[in-house]
């Protein structure tokens, strides 16, 4: 594959990805794991709307509304009882007072309940988006041995040297630099000394930082062509040898263990995809033998040290054009259809649970007729729109604590390479499959019945224009009758 037409799918994916971190992030917004501001006060969208004033003066009116309704109900119901004894249903006289009481009593504490059922899922919706936490593969110390040390030494000096030439940034000059130390770098990579992500804004420049940026730029067991061009040797030769001229006092580490063994981070979906199509794509080979989204190489672009969007950064770490596009551009195909469909879910779930907060009231107000079958049925509604979040949100956080279980070598599926990649990528697709349908289970796991994943549009107006049409033709029959 052409190093242009390489660097043009590379292009056309970070486009990609970059909708999909877009559609995560109106996920977090939309899902309750973001705050937003109006009119200087800044809150949870959901809660932003239910204290609008519009839908307070709404639900007010329908209350005053919801109320009278009640008594209505209420003196039909009564009515029945007296005119009809003997009619099916029936029910007592105490049942129907105690019944309007109830829907009365649910009428005034709806908006504080509600109130109090938004705050609690959202705090809960919070820590889930916010508190996953991943691994680090490598965090057992490593103790560098004089053999170790050495080698070391003597690949800064072969440094040192190079960078004294006049003319040190010419190719030539580079290349036969990185050739000079190949063989102490191939030996400190066999000894896992590059295993380790040496971050120098939290232990500043060391032997061992500066030798690792350039061990993972290129394939250690090979000499570089003199004459050919590598600008990303070139890159992070020169700049280890700016470090080595203005650093004179360069420390070699004598042993390291990570100090952030746990990394707190947003882990991102787009990130993640793009590593899943790199496990073959180092330069430097080792890096390959045992990928994972979490090792020396990736880790800093999984925890966002390091960004893909940097092609200067990705390209000093992968050969671009042995990036699996396939798995890369399936991954996104099916990644942007279930972040677009649980997307969508969540937007229509806050306008559902608005319908059904403002009918609420003319619901309730139905209990002393029909001994609250319409209010539980409200009731099933509503706990599948308000639970129903948890049941995208907690799918999706898990996808991603199981990403790195999944991609880590260790979990060996095919002998064949390329089959177990395919195999663990249908593994994550599945995964995302299952996220979609998981507010659908909680559904019917609520009401004991397979309901949709949302009420929709057309499903609120339905059930409107029938709730509607039946408390009317009921309420008219019994008032003929009386």
């Amino acid at each position: 594959m052409g190093g242009t037409f390489a660097h043009f799918l590379y292009w056309m994916a970070m486009q990609v990805l970059r909708l999909i971190d877009v559609l995560e992030r109106m996920f977090d917004l939309f899902a309750g794991g973001a705050t937003v501001s109006f009119d200087g006060r800044s809150d949870y969208l959901t809660n932003l709307f239910f204290t609008n004033d519009t839908v307070t003066i709404a639900y007010g009116v329908m209350a005053a509304a919801g109320i009278a309704l009640s008594v209505g109900f209420a003196l039909a119901a009564l009515a029945r009882k007296v005119l009809d004894p003997g009619g099916r249903g029936q029910v007592s006289v105490a049942r129907i007072l105690g019944s309007l009481v109830k829907s009365i009593g649910l009428i005034i504490i709806t908006n504080s309940v509600i109130t109090v059922t938004f705050n609690a899922t959202n705090m809960l919706l919070s820590y889930v988006h916010y508190n996953a936490e991943i691994s680090s593969q490598k965090t057992d110390e490593i103790v560098f041995t004089d053999e170790m040390r050495g080698a070391m030494a003597r690949a800064l000096n072969t440094l040192g040297n190079y960078s004294l030439n006049d003319s040190y940034s010419e190719k030539y000059n580079i290349n036969l630099c990185f050739n000079d130390m190949r063989s102490d770098l191939l030996y400190l990579s066999e000894q896992g000394v590059f295993d380790y992500e040496y971050l120098p804004q939290e232990n500043g420049d060391s032997w061992q930082s500066v030798l690792a940026s350039v061990a993972r730029t290129a394939d250690l067991s090979t000499d570089l062509y003199p004459g050919r061009e590598y600008p990303e040797v070139t890159s992070a030769i020169l700049s280890a040898m700016e470090t080595v001229r203005t650093n004179k006092t360069l420390p070699a580490l004598s042993s390291y263990r990570p100090s952030n063994l746990l990394y707190s981070t947003r882990l991102s979906i787009d990130t993640t995809v793009f590593l899943m199509a790199t496990m073959d794509a180092a330069w430097n080979e080792k890096m390959n033998e045992h990928p994972g989204v979490s090792d020396a190489l990736r880790g800093p672009f999984f925890t966002e040290q390091k960004s893909i969007y940097d092609e200067k950064e990705v390209a000093g770490a992968f050969d671009i054009s042995r990036i699996n596009w396939l798995i890369l551009f399936l991954a996104c195909a099916e990644v942007i259809f279930s972040l677009t469909v649980m997307l969508f879910n969540c937007i229509t779930r806050i306008f559902s649970m608005i319908f059904l907060y403002i009918i609420s009231p003319g619901i309730f107000a139905t209990m002393p007729f029909d001994d609250g079958s319409r209010t539980r049925e409200w009731i099933n509604m509503f706990l599948v729109q308000c639970l129903g979040v948890f049941a995208t949100v907690i799918p999706m956080k898990l996808i991603m604590v199981f990403v790195p279980i999944i991609l880590d070598v260790r979990l060996s599926v095919f002998e064949n390479g390329f089959f177990g990649q395919m195999a663990k990528l249908l593994l994550i697709l599945g995964a995302f499959a299952a996220a979609r349908r998981a507010s659908t289970m909680l559904a019917g796991l609520i009401t004991n019945q397979n309901r949709g994943t949302v009420i929709g549009a057309s499903e609120m107006k339905v059930l409107g224009k029938t709730l509607g049409k039946q408390m009317a033709k009921t309420f008219e029959k019994r008032m003929d009758r009386a």
